[in-house]
């Protein structure tokens, strides 16, 4: 399973530290334009950690992704923490997806077409770098600048709205 670190360090990898620091900014810059916009709507303990869902608007278009994190913790969230996560982000599903499911972090693999959990993306990510799209890294900063505990006591009973799949989001998408 992959951690916060890994991932970090594997976008840094062939490149220099300021590279990463540049990137690192610009994912940062997109947050502040839509943390007050991301909703969690639920969490739940399952399977030794925590589970985290949220709704992340797009930056450019009136749409919200669905982005869940299952957490190896309860407590507090650090670069250590191992991940899995869903995204039906069109960046993470064509950048990452395989790569995550790879590493076995990839939740909810049978939302995404098959060819997206089977084959390398050799177009969009022919490096094989693991990573953050601008949604995936919005919702961990967004979990991160809070108590895990006070997110398990908010959200833990109300009802699981499960994720849209990825087909069905990119429906959506040609509609707008």
């Amino acid at each position: 399973m992959i951690t916060l670190r890994e991932i970090i360090q594997n976008i840094g990898k062939g490149q220099s530290g300021i590279a990463v620091k540049y990137i690192l900014q610009e994912l940062s810059r997109n947050y502040e334009t839509i943390k007050d916009r991301i909703k969690i709507t639920n969490t739940k303990i399952m399977d030794g950690g925590t589970q985290i869902y949220s709704l992340i608007p797009s930056s450019d278009k009136p749409i919200k992704y669905d982005v869940v994190f299952w957490l190896d913790t309860d407590s507090k969230l650090t670069l250590d923490t191992k991940i899995k996560c869903y995204s039906n982000s069109p960046s993470f599903a064509y950048n990452f997806a395989y790569l995550f499911n790879q590493q076995s972090s990839l939740l909810f693999p049978e939302k995404y077409p098959n060819s997206f959990i089977t084959m390398p993306p050799k177009m969009r990510n022919p490096y094989g770098t693991y990573g953050f799209d601008k949604h995936v890294f919005s919702c961990i900063k967004h979990i991160g600048s809070k108590k895990i505990s006070d997110l398990i006591d908010q959200f833990q009973n109300i009802p699981v709205n499960n994720p849209v799949n990825f087909a069905t989001k990119q429906n959506e998408l040609n509609l707008l």
